[in-house]
């Protein structure tokens, strides 16, 4: 805060240098090193389906090999919303809200729509269908949905991936669990294949992405490893 001395004369203002912006080097659109940015190579989908991506606020913080970030880059037709409890979220309430829109949530249960089975969610003529996919772990997806009135108050949708997940940095709880990018790339194959989405689509870059992300941390792991272990080999026998 700006205080003027007290004989009452206004000082000449200090006009600071300009300080230069570190550079880190990573990408803020991927948050991947500039080198390994694939921001250049995503080509957005121009889906039917719109998506709501709630991310729980540390996987948005921390995370960096988190694949929200990715889905949103990847989907034209997506945004992302952060938090915990977003009962009270008055951007996604005014989405959830939209009568533009059939909101849906993609998590399991016994009255979920099972969309890879062939069921498809009814729609008011004009409307058109948002999945809301919560991106964080499975506890903390549980812990949203509980704190989450809005989001529980939704129509379900459920399905049966069509293989394994392909995120092989992370340990999924069941082998029908897989990333947030995969559940998208998963609900529009099973929309497509049902007439509710434009088969003409490619979806398969959603998850080329996502493989080209594990390949670079495998190797930036393994490059890590070698790193560590240079000086060691290096020593001479005392």
């Amino acid at each position: 805060m700006y205080r003027p001395r007290k004989s009452g004369k206004t000082p000449e203002p200090r006009i600071l240098p300009l300080q230069p912006v570190p550079d880190t080097g990573r990408c803020y659109r991927c948050l991947r090193p500039r080198s390994r940015c694939y921001c250049n190579r995503i080509r957005p989908l121009e889906t039917r389906t719109h998506f709501a991506l709630c991310m729980h606020t540390r996987e948005y913080r921390h995370q960096k090999t988190g694949t929200g970030r990715l889905a949103r880059l990847a989907l034209t037709h997506s945004q992302i919303f952060t938090g915990m409890d977003f009962t009270h979220d008055g951007a996604l309430n005014a989405l959830l809200n939209d009568p533009a829109y059939a909101p849906h949530l993609l998590f399991p249960g016994p009255a979920a729509i099972q969309i890879s089975r062939g069921e498809k969610p009814a729609l008011a003529p004009g409307r058109k269908l948002l999945v809301v996919l919560v991106d964080a772990t499975w506890p903390w997806a549980r812990k949203i949905l509980r704190a989450s009135s809005n989001l529980r108050a939704l129509p379900c949708l459920s399905l049966d991936p069509t293989a394994p997940s392909r995120f092989a940095i992370k340990r999924q709880p069941h082998p029908a669990c897989v990333s947030t990018i995969e559940a998208a790339y998963e609900v529009l194959l099973a929309l497509a294949a049902s007439g509710m989405e434009d088969p003409g689509l490619d979806f398969n870059p959603l998850v080329g992405l996502l493989e080209d992300l594990v390949a670079y941390q495998i190797e930036r792991k393994k490059a890590e490893a070698e790193s560590a272990a240079a000086p060691l080999s290096g020593r001479g026998t005392p």
